[in-house]
């Protein structure tokens, strides 16, 4: 996506975002489109929703503005977007059937490879986050029917395959589990693209724009997948350590720690429902591997796993 001379002019007039020094168009973002401006004001980031703004995005939208504004509030230990209002007195901007919003720019960098102390950091501020937004007001969770009803559909159109089989009757086992508890805002996408550093100090958490209500266990959950899984692989070190962090601020509970395995097992079901029907048989073979390895680990007080 191109940002026109004309487009980014009136981005500049509606914020008040000063002179026009430079514009880069960040890569990193699988939906929104992103960019950096530069100007005698600072830096800030555009961005362009990739979703189309109907009801159930206006009412993310709200809710994402909403936390950003209450996290700067309180003063959150870590640095976050925080929206910049319009000269109409709002954040979002419709612009040529774009929709956009902006805020200044978190300085700071990505890792690829975490250290222990990145790890401990991580899960320290994923704890910090859950413990400033507890008493936010929420809605009702998501359901999940819709999984099971995919890995329905996937067993009944393919009665010969052992893999279909065996995940739907795994996915309709954790079924019996109980999966509730009380339901806190959750960022639902806290991966190595948005925690920044400062050499090892975490200093921001940036796209909440998968923000969701569920319980806290999931977002641990979610974590612990995309920071301490390779593949088929558990890092079983890692997970430890983001553990850790997060226990030295919120303290895991035995049994809020028996629902970390059976959360991941089920996001991991419905991987393997899209990378089915996508027909990729390396990610299935993964998927499967990495789900047989997290059904011999047994999750101790605390969440440690052994």
């Amino acid at each position: 996506m191109i940002l026109k001379k004309e487009e980014l002019s009136k981005i500049i007039s509606y914020y008040d975002l000063g002179i026009f020094k430079k514009l880069n168009h960040i890569k990193e973002g699988e939906i929104n489109e992103n960019f950096e401006l530069v100007t005698d004001k600072g830096e800030f980031i555009i961005q362009i929703l990739g979703n189309k703004l109907d009801k159930q995005k206006n009412k993310q939208m709200d809710l994402q503005f909403m936390i950003l504004k209450s996290l700067n509030k309180k003063g959150f230990s870590y640095l976050t977007p925080l929206p910049i209002k319009n000269k109409k007195k709002k954040y979002l901007l419709n612009l040529n059937g774009k929709n956009l919003w902006v805020y200044r720019k978190i300085n700071g960098k990505f890792h690829k490879k975490y250290t222990k102390k990145k790890l401990f950091e991580s899960g320290k501020a994923l704890a910090l986050f859950h413990q400033n937004v507890k008493d936010l007001k929420t809605q009702g969770r998501q359901s999940y029917n819709y999984i099971f009803k995919i890995l329905q559909d996937i067993h009944c159109k393919n009665k010969q395959n052992k893999d279909a089989e065996g995940i739907f009757d795994i996915y309709s086992n954790l079924r019996k589990t109980n999966f509730e508890g009380k339901l806190i805002p959750i960022h639902a996408d806290f991966n190595k693209t948005n925690i920044l550093f400062s050499d090892d100090k975490l200093v921001g958490i940036i796209d909440f724009d998968n923000l969701e209500h569920d319980f806290y266990i999931r977002d641990i959950s979610l974590s612990l997948m995309r920071l301490c899984t390779n593949r088929s692989i558990v890092l079983m070190d890692d997970w430890n350590n983001f553990l850790r962090g997060y226990n030295s601020i919120k303290k895991i509970s035995k049994k809020d720690a028996g629902l970390i395995t059976p959360n991941l097992i089920r996001m991991k079901c419905y991987l393997f429902s899209r990378a089915f029907l996508k027909k990729d048989s390396k990610e299935i073979r993964d998927i499967i591997n990495l789900i047989k390895r997290l059904q011999k680990t047994k999750t101790k007080k605390y969440g440690y796993i052994n």
